[in-house]
């Protein structure tokens, strides 16, 4: 069995894929990256900065705390991680990411822990 979060149809290589070195403007993964496992997630970091333009904005989701949990969409299982703020907060830096804006469970996004940072 794959391990919780990752699936051969749905590689952390998959997200990747959408971007183009040195080119983008903006990176979004709004309800994308909390759907792989943290040891999937940290490594997207590097990628996010190989691909962004200095200055460009980075907007992800996260859950509130670190941990894992299963919800359902349409009846069926989802999986969902998260690492913790902290670990969020370094892992930008470590970057090149300064953060600009950072809401935990924000009410006016549905709840969602929502991350906007920009590339030195």
């Amino acid at each position: 069995m794959a391990e919780a979060g990752a699936t051969q149809d749905r590689p952390v290589a998959g997200m990747a894929a959408m971007l183009v070195p040195g080119s983008t403007v903006l990176d979004i993964a709004w309800d994308g990256l909390f759907h792989l496992a943290p040891d999937e997630q940290r490594p997207m970091f590097p990628v996010f900065r190989d691909h962004a333009l200095p200055g460009a904005p980075l907007l992800f989701t996260s859950g509130p705390a670190a941990g894992e949990a299963i919800g359902t969409l349409q009846g069926e299982p989802l999986y969902h991680a998260s690492l913790g703020a902290g670990e969020y907060r370094l892992l930008l830096d470590r970057n090149g990411f300064d953060v600009v804006a950072h809401t935990a469970e924000d009410p006016d996004c549905g709840g969602h822990t929502v991350w906007l940072a920009r590339r030195r």
